[in-house]
């Protein structure tokens, strides 16, 4: 569920389809036709997340491919204003991939994607506020190099003008496995 200001969308998988629809209205809801968010977009189980962000909505997927994970991380967003019928632009690959679903989160201009990369590191790629389309900067690069070990379930928040995330690690040589906060 993503609510953007003006309507309540809802992003869904079925029939192997990634799929969105929205309402506006809230007695009774009712929902516009589900329309797919990419047909180039095959999602590994449900591992997706959507955000609104400068007036789109933004999804990235770990996109199937039939091999085993990790999986490469794929970013699409609207080309329409929030109420209207989505178009959704041309799916592009964010520098990395992951063992688990990808997170994203805004942080005054900038656009950040998470996920765990192929040693078990949090690593995070920066979509390019100057440019227009999908330019990925940082593109794969590790939150903290220092921290060794492999995390398994996170989440990223956005708040009070920094990024935050949390994260389960469960091995590692010189640091104990546990929940860690990153900032």
């Amino acid at each position: 569920l993503v609510w953007d200001g003006t309507v309540l969308n809802v992003f869904f998988l079925a029939n192997n389809r990634f799929r969105h629809t929205f309402t506006a209205d809230d007695s009774p809801m009712n929902f516009t036709a589900p329309v797919d968010v990419s047909n180039q977009l095959p999602v590994v189980a449900d591992d997706y997340h959507a955000l609104a962000f400068n007036e789109r909505l933004h999804v990235v997927v770990r996109r199937a491919s039939g091999a085993p994970p990790p999986h490469e991380v794929w970013y699409t967003a609207t080309t329409t204003p929030f109420g209207q019928s989505p178009q959704w632009m041309d799916p592009s690959s964010v520098g990395f991939s992951t063992s688990r679903a990808p997170k994203m989160a805004a942080l005054y201009e900038h656009l950040l994607v998470t996920g765990v990369g192929p040693n078990g590191r949090v690593v995070y790629s920066r979509r390019d506020p100057n440019r227009p389309g999908t330019i990925w900067l940082d593109a794969g690069t590790a939150i903290d190099p220092a921290i060794v070990g492999a995390f398994t379930d996170f989440d990223v928040l956005s708040f009070n003008s920094d990024l935050y995330l949390a994260g389960s690690k469960v091995v590692g040589v010189g640091w104990p496995a546990g929940a860690y906060v990153i900032n």
